[in-house]
């Protein structure tokens, strides 16, 4: 009984992960703000916060009895002098990092596309979606637009059958109903879109993204464009993602899409 517990458990972990892609994204980087920020302090003018807190703990040093009765008190300030050379390196570690943070957002700000993709990159914010068995291109212009391609290599990752406990605590396992099926594919698959569009919006000064969504289309055989949508970074600020229904979402964008509940995706043309 437990393990079948266990096993529902996963399961209903799993639909919940399929319809919730698009809540945890990164957090939003405020290019303009990193690009005017002062340092963190003075580089060989002043002490870093490291260094400042080790000779605030020396200066505040107190003895312990022991120390005084085992005549440790000179070895003690040795040591932790001792510890000004990492102090001193940890220090120059902030000031580095500030100084290529301000360098990169100076670059993103001037539409650099290789720093855009160097964000990209850095961040791996698709990792989860990819982990999926999905892949996710992307393509940068100069008039803030990102073209991205999610390809969904990986139907089985939305489960064909429903698991659920009797009232007697059995595991049981029956096939779930193909509307049903469609329905949360397609959930998933505009979550995962919400969730792309998100990423590039939160991590980069992007004014547009295209997701166009790629996949074998059952109703009409083959593989092709089975949604593209374009989203406006205003209209996706106004926007709030906890508890939204992702297929209806999509529908509040200029799409592409048609879906019916009987076969589910058909392909359509990219918007361009």
């Amino acid at each position: 009984m437990e393990e079948a517990r266990d096993k529902v458990e996963q399961y209903e972990a799993h639909i919940d992960m399929l319809l919730t892609v698009h809540e945890e994204v990164s957090d939003k980087i405020h290019w303009e703000q990193v690009a005017h920020s002062d340092p963190p302090f003075e580089l060989g003018k002043e002490d870093g916060p490291n260094v400042k807190e080790l000779k605030k703990r020396i200066e505040e040093y107190k003895p312990t009895w022991r120390d005084r009765f085992f005549n440790r008190i000179e070895a003690r300030k040795r040591q932790m002098l001792s510890q000004m050379d990492q102090a001193e390196k940890e220090d120059e570690m902030i000031y580095y990092n500030w100084k290529e943070s301000k360098e990169t957002a100076q670059q993103v700000l001037e539409n650099d596309l290789k720093a855009w993709h160097k964000v990209i990159n850095d961040a791996n914010p698709f990792e989860d979606i990819e982990e999926l068995g999905s892949r996710v291109r992307y393509e940068f212009d100069q008039s803030k637009r990102v073209i991205a391609q999610l390809d969904i290599n990986n139907r089985e990752v939305v489960p064909t059958k429903v698991l659920s406990l009797t009232k007697t605590g059995k595991l049981s396992e029956r096939n779930m109903a193909k509307g049903k099926y469609l329905q949360l594919y397609q959930d998933y698959v505009c979550s995962c879109t919400l969730r792309i569009a998100r990423e590039f919006f939160n991590l980069l000064p992007v004014q547009e993204v295209v997701v166009n969504v790629y996949d074998e289309s059952p109703a009409e055989g083959g593989y092709g464009c089975i949604l593209s949508v374009l989203f406006p970074r205003e209209q996706m600020e106004s926007i709030d993602f906890a508890n939204i229904d992702c297929s209806d979402t999509i529908e509040q964008f200029e799409h592409h899409m048609k879906f019916l509940k009987t076969v589910g995706f058909k392909f359509v043309e990219e918007i361009h």
